[in-house]
């Protein structure tokens, strides 16, 4: 058999047993139940005065309400859906779309609206623009975290990290390890954001589990530069004594540090933060 037929049957059954993993695995029933529960969404600027935005979702129904500041309620709606598969591609479509608070309210429309979207444990992705008839709109993206109920012991955690931090100590495993989580780090709620150089640089959500030693914390990434590590999960461990809060992780997706100490060579840094006095 010639060498290119046997490469082309090699792909063949490459791209197979591939398709059967990833898209045959999962049914549209699995994928429905995968998106139950509520979502919380902290980023985008196409609902103007929005600051953050809940979803909602219950079998095949999705109610979705929209704050701004001050928690303030601006604008609320809910809609039928279903979800669907093309190959390997997800589809989200709803209709019966009814506003139920804010400027809209009352309005109705029963026409059938697609989007792409993408979910795993942490995440759920919603890419606008990309279905036929929508070549005119405008391509968006927008993340939504999955909400989380939090024990008494995780909220006290909370609480007690909640404030302003400045890096004073860095110690790095490796020549290729970054100073993450940055120069400065910013904690409110389960909101996290932290600037490197005085710019921006990554914004998330917190998760911790102050149970274990050392304590663990997650940051599921929101906004980062140039959005590359959107959607990913930055993996930490911790010990927070009074004004001092030592925070040992590598760069994000990488695996979690078993200890304080960075592994020599490796891409963890152990950095040393320090309360500011305006917390």
């Amino acid at each position: 058999m010639p060498r290119k037929t046997i490469l082309t049957a090699l792909a063949l059954l490459f791209a197979l047993t591939w398709w059967n993993a990833c898209c045959r695995a999962d049914s549209p029933e699995d994928d429905l139940a995968r998106i139950q529960g509520v979502w919380e969404r902290k980023t985008g600027h196409d609902v103007p005065g929005m600051v953050r935005a809940t979803k909602e979702i219950h079998g095949n129904h999705e109610v979705v309400t929209y704050y701004g500041q001050d928690d303030k309620l601006i604008g609320a709606h809910e809609v039928d859906f279903e979800v669907q598969r093309f190959g390997p591609v997800k589809v989200f479509t709803f209709s019966n779309w009814v506003s139920t608070a804010g400027p809209n309210k009352g309005h109705k429309s029963p026409a059938a609206v697609s989007y792409i979207y993408r979910v795993d444990d942490n995440t759920f992705s919603e890419a606008w623009g990309f279905m036929p008839g929508q070549e005119n709109r405008p391509p968006m993206v927008s993340m939504w975290v999955r909400r989380v109920t939090l024990t008494d012991a995780q909220q006290r955690e909370l609480e007690s990290l909640a404030g302003n931090w400045k890096a004073v100590e860095q110690d790095k495993g490796g020549p290729n390890a970054t100073d993450v989580p940055g120069d400065e780090v910013t904690i409110k709620g389960d909101n996290f954001a932290s600037r490197r150089g005085g710019h921006a640089f990554l914004r998330g959500v917190i998760r911790l589990d102050p149970s274990e030693l050392p304590k663990r914390l997650n940051i599921i990434i929101t906004e980062s530069p140039n959005g590359l590590s959107n959607g990913q999960t930055l993996q930490a461990v911790y010990e927070m004594d009074g004004t001092q809060l030592k925070w040992c992780s590598g760069p994000p997706a990488a695996p979690r540090p078993a200890t304080l100490a960075p592994t020599p060579g490796g891409v963890q840094t152990l950095s040393v933060l320090r309360r500011a006095m305006d917390k």
